[in-house]
């Protein structure tokens, strides 16, 4: 990040898409499902990680919501873990 306000400016942009991902995740999936999203997102600056451990049913769903509902051009990466 090249300027001094960059972080910040960087922290209001994800604050508001997951504002957005939370209230979207609500509307297609369910209240529970966003409140387990909103406890188990985590963040720092302008990278961010879950620990899953919903069905894979859930997981396509939310990529969906992630990807489709918030017209986002980000890097989805995922590490199974066994």
């Amino acid at each position: 990040m090249g300027t001094k306000f960059a972080p910040t400016y960087a922290t209001l942009v994800l604050g508001f898409l997951e504002e957005k991902l939370y209230k979207e995740t609500e509307k297609h999936i369910s209240k529970d499902f966003s409140n387990y999203l909103q406890k188990t997102w985590k963040r720092y600056l302008d990278g961010c990680f879950i620990f899953w451990i919903k069905n894979t049913d859930e997981l396509n769903t939310f990529i969906k919501i992630y990807s489709v509902h918030l017209k986002t051009q980000t890097i989805l990466t995922m590490k199974l873990l066994y």
